[in-house]
């Protein structure tokens, strides 16, 4: 079907304003440095390092939470 431009009531569509679909590197960053707290995350024993299951888990979220695309 083709549309009749020189009808007075055909307005083309106003151009979307750019928006946001995914997380930018700082907010990556600022969600990696909020909401741990620094202690016990990280042992050290000779040679066997253990992460705690809280830094784990901290870490899997902010994966998954920067890889979700948000659409309009």
């Amino acid at each position: 079907m083709r549309t009749n431009k020189t009808c007075p009531l055909y307005q083309p569509a106003a151009p979307l304003p750019p928006i946001q679909v995914a997380m930018t590197e700082e907010e990556e960053e600022e969600q990696e440095r909020t909401g741990l707290n620094d202690d016990n995350l990280v042992k050290v024993d000779e040679t066997k390092v253990v992460l705690s299951k809280q830094l784990v888990k901290h870490a899997d979220e902010v994966r998954r939470k920067s890889l979700v695309l948000k659409f309009p």
